[in-house]
């Protein structure tokens, strides 16, 4: 799929306005990067600001269409491709994929939207029987979230498989449920 290429993955960021949809959509009521761990007191130790992480993270955040039509190119979409997103069929789920959808036709990706009832949804989610995107969505209050990259969670929706999580993750792991520390 042509998500198997980072460089699809990054265009897409960079084709949305994210700054936009948060001001707007969001009424101003909305962080750029709330995840894996929220900026809140709680997380002061584990969480680091959009604008202290390297420039290569940072312009994922932020809105450059250009560069993303030039990503796709590298990629091998110079005339973009067609996709489908499933999601759960609630109105600001849908109202939000729309606004995406509409970004995204400027660098020539066509986004079908497919809402299905949350148990439909769900039957998807647990088989990972989808093909294209999945929407969903992910608490940021918990800062233990590695699980949705963990091999065999359910929640790991792309199935990552990286030997660096994995050590990472079972270090927290260690520490976190280390009742003696």
């Amino acid at each position: 799929t042509p998500f198997d290429d980072i460089k699809v993955r990054r265009a897409l960021c960079m084709a949305v306005d994210q700054q936009a949809i948060a001001d707007t959509y969001y009424g101003g009521n909305a962080e750029l990067m709330n995840f894996p761990a929220a900026p809140i007191p709680e997380f002061s130790d584990v969480y680091v600001p959009l604008e202290e992480l390297p420039e290569s993270i940072r312009e994922q955040f932020e809105y450059h269409p250009d560069k993303a039509r030039q990503l796709l190119v590298e990629a091998g979409y110079p005339e973009g491709f067609k996709t489908e997103a499933i999601c759960v069929s609630t109105s600001d789920t849908i109202d939000l994929l729309s606004i995406v959808k509409n970004y995204w036709v400027d660098i020539g990706v066509d986004l079908t939207i497919q809402p299905k009832e949350i148990g439909a949804y769900y039957s998807i989610v647990y088989a990972k029987s989808f093909e294209q995107i999945l929407v969903g969505t992910a608490g940021a209050t918990e800062a233990f979230t590695f699980v949705r990259t963990r091999v065999g969670n359910t929640w790991n929706h792309s199935n990552v498989n990286d030997p660096v999580i994995n050590d990472v993750y079972e270090r927290i792991a260690a520490a976190r449920f280390d009742e003696t520390s």
